[in-house]
């Protein structure tokens, strides 16, 4: 052993009967040092040897005694970059980029490649285009997030990305606004807050007209329904025996306008009669809309389950303005003495 930092693990190899050493290789390059009579210019960086390429780095790749010299396009790997101060640089408007499929790097628009919008990488949202290096979405939307958004009408984006209105408001050229109920101005001259209406001709959300109005039954046809049967329902404890009590009464039916009446009958029509006077004329002509669209005109089971969303709407709405199922003397027409 000696003291010789050129000389690395020194041994004794009997079979030659000589001692033995490993050059000093900082850098683990295959390359000896210049200290050491070799030609690594930099035994502490492996991307330095005498053996290898020069690279657009700043450093002396291949120590010849020059960093960065040679063509710009062999330096940076692309035809159009050019080597300054150490760092490969494109032209205006490109960015230098690594390629996608193999190794290396390009140069690439970054004004109008989705991929890299504006930065190496940067991807697009579908629905997109680049322009200008940035992202835009079609037909003057807006790009909140990763998703296009119209700020004139987007409740989650009203006005600006972020800005989400409350719950009971619509969003409106842009502001959030409680419009467009039933008997308010339509959002933007043609929408109303929800499906149970429609923008009318005035400019006036109104309930969509999918059915004639209902009128309460006249006097002369009432009462329908005779005492005995009114003591029947006061006597009811549970939801079932309601019905019981009316199919079960005596008064023979009367007719009106085509249509015959018996006790249930009208309480059924008186009740819609009430709602008709009520927000619920909404939620009922919906209910019409949808059983002359999707039933043909007709209840049946069938109609009950494809409408079944705007039967529970009305029912709701019925219970929440007082339009209860059997209507009491001092309601509407009651169909009760």
């Amino acid at each position: 052993m000696d003291a010789d930092p050129c000389t690395q693990a020194e041994r004794c190899d009997e079979s030659l009967r000589q001692c033995v050493f490993e050059g000093l290789d900082g850098d683990g390059d295959d390359a000896l040092p210049v200290i050491c009579g070799g030609t690594d210019c930099d035994d502490d960086n492996p991307r330095n040897a005498p053996t290898l390429a020069e690279r657009c780095d700043g450093a002396d790749n291949n120590c010849n005694g020059t960093a960065d010299e040679g063509e710009d396009s062999a330096l940076c790997g692309a035809d159009d970059a050019r080597c300054v101060r150490g760092r490969c640089e494109c032209p205006a408007g490109q960015g230098y980029c690594p390629r996608e499929s193999a190794s290396g790097f390009h140069c690439i628009d970054v004004q109008s490649d989705p991929e890299n919008c504006g930065a190496c990488g940067a991807s697009c949202p579908a629905d997109t285009t680049c322009v200008g290096g940035q992202c835009t979405c079609p037909g003057g939307l807006t790009l909140c997030g990763s998703a296009c958004a119209d700020l004139s009408t987007d409740r989650n984006h009203c006005g600006a990305c972020g800005a989400a209105c409350d719950d009971g408001e619509n969003c409106a050229d842009g502001e959030c606004a409680p419009c467009g109920r039933l008997d308010e101005p339509c959002c933007g001259g043609v929408r109303c807050e929800d499906q149970f209406t429609e923008c009318g001709r005035r400019g006036t959300c109104v309930a969509k007209a999918c059915s004639e109005p209902f009128e309460a039954l006249p006097v002369t046809l009432l009462p329908r329904c005779t005492a005995e049967t009114w003591a029947c329902v006061e006597a009811c404890e549970e939801d079932g025996c309601l019905l019981d009590c009316l199919e079960a009464d005596t008064t023979p039916p009367r007719s009106f306008a085509g249509q015959s009446f018996n006790c249930l009958d009208c309480i059924s029509h008186q009740m819609e009669a009430c709602a008709a006077q009520t927000t619920c004329r909404t939620t009922q002509a919906a209910m019409y809309c949808c059983i002359e669209e999707r039933c043909g005109g007709t209840v049946d089971s069938r109609c009950e389950s494809r409408c079944s969303f705007e039967f529970d709407e009305h029912n709701s709405c019925l219970t929440l303005m007082g339009c209860a199922y059997i209507l009491e003397a001092e309601q509407l027409l009651s169909c009760f003495p």
